[in-house]
Parts: C-alpha cells; sequence; structure tokens
C-alpha cells in the first residue's frame, strides 16, 4: 500500500514539473524583447498632396486630405482607403498591363492616400480622359461624409524584363508606407505591419508549443526515480 501510494505522489509530482515548464516557455513568448515596431503616421493634411505635385514622377494629383491628427482617426482614415481601394480592385485589375492595360500597381500609403503607378513606356496612350476615367474607378466606391473626393496620387513606373517592378516602386511597407493592393503578375493583401496575419498567427503558436524551459523533465525523471528506490 505504502509502494502504491509513493508511485502516485511520483506520477503527480512529474505532471506538476511538467506543466510548470510548459507555463514558464509561454510566458517567455509573450514578453518578447524585441516587439515590432509600429509605423509612424504623419499629421495628415491638403500639403502632402501639394508637395507631391512637385515630384516629377507624378502624373496627376486628384482628391483632398483632410488635416487629421489624432491616431485613432488616421487609422480610420487609412482603413477607408483600403475599403475604398479593394472595392475598385475589380476594375483596376482589368486595366493590369498583364490584361492589356497601362497600370504596373495599385494600393494605398500611409500618408494618407491611395496610389496608381501607371506604365511609363505606354506614355502615348495616357491622357487627361484616361486620368479621369481610372479616377471615377476609384471614387465611386468611395464613402466619406467630409470628403466628397478620394485623394489618388497617378504615377510613372517602369518594368524590369516585363515581369517584375522597378525598385523605384517602393513595395515595402515598413520602409516605405506603401500598402500594396496589386503589383504586376501578383497579387498581395498587406495589413499596417506589412505581413500575413495568417502566417504570423501560425508561427506564434508553433513558438509557444515548442519553447519550454530546458532542464524540468530530466529534473522531474530524477526526483520519480529517487522516490521509487527509496520506497524500495
Amino acid at each position: 500500500m505504502k509502494k502504491r501510494i509513493t508511485i502516485i505522489l511520483a506520477m503527480i509530482l512529474f505532471l506538476l514539473v511538467q506543466l510548470s515548464g510548459f507555463s514558464s516557455g509561454y510566458t517567455m513568448n509573450s514578453t518578447s524583447d524585441n516587439p515590432p515596431e509600429q509605423l509612424q503616421i504623419p499629421d495628415y493634411g491638403q500639403y502632402i498632396l501639394n508637395d507631391l505635385e512637385n515630384d516629377s514622377s507624378v502624373i496627376a494629383v486628384m482628391g483632398e486630405i483632410p488635416e487629421i491628427k489624432q491616431d485613432e482617426k488616421k487609422e480610420e482614415w487609412l482603413q477607408q482607403l483600403d475599403r475604398c481601394i479593394n472595392q475598385s480592385s475589380n476594375k483596376l485589375h482589368l486595366q493590369m498591363k498583364e490584361n492589356g492595360g497601362l497600370l504596373l500597381g495599385y494600393g494605398y500609403h500611409i500618408y494618407g492616400y491611395i496610389v496608381i503607378d501607371i506604365d511609363s513606356d505606354q506614355k502615348e496612350r495616357v491622357d487627361d480622359d484616361v486620368i479621369n476615367d481610372l479616377y471615377m474607378m476609384v471614387n465611386t466606391n468611395w464613402i466619406n461624409q467630409s470628403v466628397s473626393n478620394v485623394p489618388v496620387v497617378f504615377r510613372w513606373s517602369i518594368t524590369k524584363n516585363d515581369d517584375a517592378i522597378d525598385d523605384s516602386i517602393e513595395l515595402n511597407p515598413a520602409d516605405s508606407g506603401m500598402m500594396v493592393e496589386e503589383e504586376i503578375n501578383q497579387t498581395n493583401n498587406t495589413n499596417l505591419l506589412g505581413g500575413d496575419e495568417n502566417t504570423t498567427n501560425e508561427t506564434e503558436i508553433d513558438d509557444i508549443s515548442s519553447k519550454t524551459t530546458p532542464g524540468f523533465t530530466s529534473l522531474a525523471l530524477i526526483l520519480c526515480f529517487a522516490i521509487l528506490s527509496r520506497s524500495q
């Protein structure tokens, strides 16, 4: 009877130590020493579009950006841009170069406007009517009570080997603030951190399940064997 009780106590001790090790591993994973850096969103205003008008790569600037200084309001504005470009994506996709159109990409920028990149090799096909038509494809999906015209920046871009966007198109959201909706031969939906939420979540789950404090399993086995030896 005494031996049976000793064995049961040893098993309980082993389970408690294992649970302690898992808990310790979870804590280490949830308190990362290197949290991801948040993108710095500037204060919004029409000055942003005015400055872009002097950029040699910019074809046209349309719409308006309201003055916004509160972070929550800025995020709401970006979410409205995201919804607008998503609802316009079907029509814009038909205008992509791969479909015989003029576009190399489109998306929205952290500075608070939508970007449409046009193939600079087809400048002869681009005029005011083309720009206005493209703008209407986007503006018809814009819903905002205070701003009736969505801010859109049209700019020239070039391709390399007909299948890659030039480095002048800044596609890394963490570096440039460009949230890419689509680029030539590739569709890429991103969040503000430039990552894939599904991939990130799966990685975090794997990390949590694999990180345990080293040595707990061995210590538990030693204690169990010691208790069993004394009971014999």
